[in-house]
């Protein structure tokens, strides 16, 4: 979690907190482990604006998983259990933040994939986040084409399962085949 500050034409940025979890025991598809951080970041992202009182402040989350963000845009009331609690807690906890995806300067996947304190210490991605975070926004990378694309993916992969969804009837039984 970082927090930017601007004063005059100067801008400062500096992590304030972070968190993480070891993935479960029970195998989870990339996508959802990914948006299970996005839960966690909404989360964190609330109690601190509860902490200190910040209530109408712009809060920006980002995410580089571009099916995660084609999943907030989607209507919970389509997507399966257990990415729909995921994905309503998240626009609960998070309401007004603008959700985004970074370029390759994405400071959590130093802690994802293990970083020694040591690499920590000198890691200025993991303090400050990434060079345009302390930019006019205007400077900021441009994603919303992103964004779109990975939803009418994730449209089209639901449409495909849909379809492939049937019934066969044997002279054994009715089976019902479900694609995963």
């Amino acid at each position: 979690l970082f927090m930017r500050a601007k004063k005059n034409d100067h801008i400062e940025c500096a992590m304030i907190a972070a968190k993480s979890r070891v993935a479960p025991l029970k195998p989870l598809s990339i996508p959802r482990l990914e948006l299970c951080a996005a839960h966690i970041l909404s989360e964190l992202v609330r109690t601190f604006l509860e902490a200190v009182k910040l209530r109408n402040s712009r809060v920006t989350l980002w995410t580089d998983s571009q099916i995660v963000l084609a999943w907030l845009k989607k209507d919970p009331g389509l997507l399966k259990t257990f990415v729909n609690n995921r994905v309503q807690n998240i626009h609960r906890t998070a309401p007004q933040a603008e959700w985004n995806v970074p370029s390759a300067d994405n400071p959590a996947d130093i802690l994802s994939r293990g970083a020694f304190p040591k690499e920590l210490m000198s890691a200025s991605l993991w303090w400050k986040g990434p060079p345009w975070l302390s930019r006019s926004q205007d400077n900021w990378p441009n994603t919303a084409s992103k964004i779109n694309d990975a939803l009418k993916f994730e449209i089209e992969r639901e449409e495909k399962k849909k379809k492939n969804e049937g019934k066969i009837r044997t002279k054994y039984k009715q089976i019902e085949i479900y694609s995963l």
